[in-house]
């Protein structure tokens, strides 16, 4: 058995630390660490769900977002789920959308490209708080548990 001495416990843990000190500079190319997760739909337009974003009171038509989440990966890739219901007179449909795609972060400036070549998502990210503005304002919170008899 080799016995270190000093100058070589040093260099050790020298290299140990820039090898590490590597390792964490490099993540940001692969997405923040602290970013990734799953952020669940908590209001669309300022509304707690399910929430009123369209509706046409002498048809009966209303539609509601019922719930919905986003997954930030450490890949920098997204997926994300929407689950709505439609009321036409007294008739309730639901429906969802769904899709992946990338993501890029600068700053707290966040943009989702969808891979079905859909138009991007911009919004912030600040504080496990996710806003994106697509035809509504949807505000996501990290790590909350989705309702998932809202969930299709």
């Amino acid at each position: 058995m080799k016995i270190r001495n000093r100058t070589d416990q040093n260099d050790w843990l020298f290299g140990l630390c820039w090898s590490l000190a590597a390792i964490f500079c490099s993540a940001p190319a692969l997405g923040e660490p602290g970013i990734v997760g799953l952020y669940v739909l908590q209001t669309a337009n300022g509304k707690g769900l399910p929430a009123a974003v369209a509706e046409n009171k002498p048809t009966g038509y209303q539609l509601e977002v019922t719930g919905g989440w986003v997954a930030l990966g450490a890949d920098q890739t997204f997926t994300w789920r929407t689950a709505y219901r439609t009321t036409q007179q007294s008739d309730a449909k639901t429906s969802e959308s769904q899709g992946k795609g990338q993501y890029r972060l600068d700053g707290s400036v966040i943009s989702l490209t969808p891979d079905d070549n859909s138009s991007a998502l911009e919004g912030t990210l600040t504080d496990a708080t996710l806003t994106l503005q697509a035809d509504v304002k949807l505000v996501y919170r990290k790590g909350t548990e989705p309702n998932r008899k809202d969930l299709p």
